[in-house]
């Protein structure tokens, strides 16, 4: 027996005396309690309080209930869903500043719509599959919406509760505005998990890894979906991005619901292995989702974070032009200032992996 196996039947005696959560065979599982070694590297004593620190919250949060009430009560509020899976079979989760209707973000909501979304893509993995991938468009970013007191709050919760669960997160169209988010909250992490951030810019560099990362049809429809949340013209229609075409209409060349191996099996209709997609895809799905969604209020002028999205925009302005795009990006992360309400705590723990 390798050293290995028998750490991993200690920890299983160790916890032996927990009682099992409610309809979820979380802490039978050998590769629930080989995450947490593996988070911990295959120290014992700290792999057992992060795994029962886990067992309690969710025994407490029970995330397989999970719901955005936040997308209930204001359809589009987070536009993170899943949308596909990579050559892997991982679950893609895709999301966009532009697409959301709500100009800010909260610490609890975001944990919740976080959770719903990884919740249901884990009943999308097939045996074998135990990560996701994320892809963060930052077109339309601002700081209420993205800063350093949220990303901590946010990935600290999944860092803790879902270790060895992230594969990889493609960051696309960053300003100088991520960049400094990204700077602020990057020291706080394992560097493990620093390294599974890809930042990517330019037409041909995106497209390339798009194209050796997902399968033709999720990479074509990725490429598709970050060009029409940049256009004006079409961002209305992006916005209500739980609509695929109603009975009658012709079919939109482009479905923002995901690509469609992804729309065919979980969204048309209720898949058997219980998965949901975004909360308003439900909603609209059961005819319970009618309301429009207004744009989401523009950031005030004299703020700080207006006048750094101004500059972070600019540096975004040519999809083309990676080289000035990186001046720019790094100019205007060395001139961000975070206000005390976006910054991290001070006291703020480094993260595990």
């Amino acid at each position: 027996m390798s050293n290995h196996d028998q750490l991993l039947k200690e920890l299983r005696i160790r916890i032996a005396n927990e009682e099992p959560l409610p309809d979820e065979n979380y802490i039978q599982e050998d590769e629930t309690l080989l995450r947490f070694l593996k988070a911990r590297e295959w120290n014992i004593d700290a792999a057992e309080k992060q795994l029962r620190d886990a067992i309690a919250w969710r025994r407490s949060y029970r995330p397989l209930t999970a719901d955005c009430r936040w997308c209930q009560q204001q359809p589009g509020c987070h536009s993170m869903r899943q949308v596909g899976f990579d050559e892997f079979g991982r679950p893609v989760i895709y999301s966009c500043f532009a697409q959301a209707s709500a100009s800010s973000n909260g610490v609890e909501e975001s944990i919740a719509h976080c959770t719903y979304l990884i919740e249901n893509a884990k009943r999308t993995m097939r045996p074998g599959v135990t990560t996701w991938i994320f892809v963060i468009d930052c077109t339309g970013i601002s700081l209420p919406a993205c800063n350093p007191r949220l990303g901590y709050s946010v990935t600290q919760v999944f860092s803790n509760f879902y270790p060895e669960r992230l594969g990889k997160v493609f960051c696309v169209n960053h300003s100088g505005l991520f960049h400094g988010v990204w700077c602020a909250i990057q020291r706080f992490l394992h560097p493990a998990t620093a390294a599974k951030m890809k930042m990517l810019r330019g037409k041909s560099k995106i497209r390339d890894t798009f194209e050796a990362w997902f399968p033709a049809d999720l990479a074509d429809w990725l490429l598709e979906e970050m060009r029409l949340n940049r256009s004006r013209k079409h961002l209305p229609r992006q916005r209500q991005f739980w609509r695929g075409s109603a009975p009658g209409e012709a079919p939109d060349e482009h479905d923002p619901r995901g690509c469609a191996e992804y729309v065919t099996k979980y969204v048309e209709a209720a898949h058997p292995s219980g998965h949901l997609p975004h909360p308003n895809i439900v909603a609209h799905r059961e005819g319970r989702l009618q309301q429009p969604v207004a744009a989401p209020p523009p950031m005030p002028s004299s703020s700080s974070a207006a006048s750094l999205q101004s500059a972070a925009s600019g540096a975004a302005a040519d999809f083309d032009d990676e080289e000035q795009l990186e001046l720019n990006g790094a100019a205007a992360a060395a001139a961000l200032e975070i206000p005390e309400e976006f910054a991290i705590p001070e006291g703020a723990e480094v993260m595990t992996n």
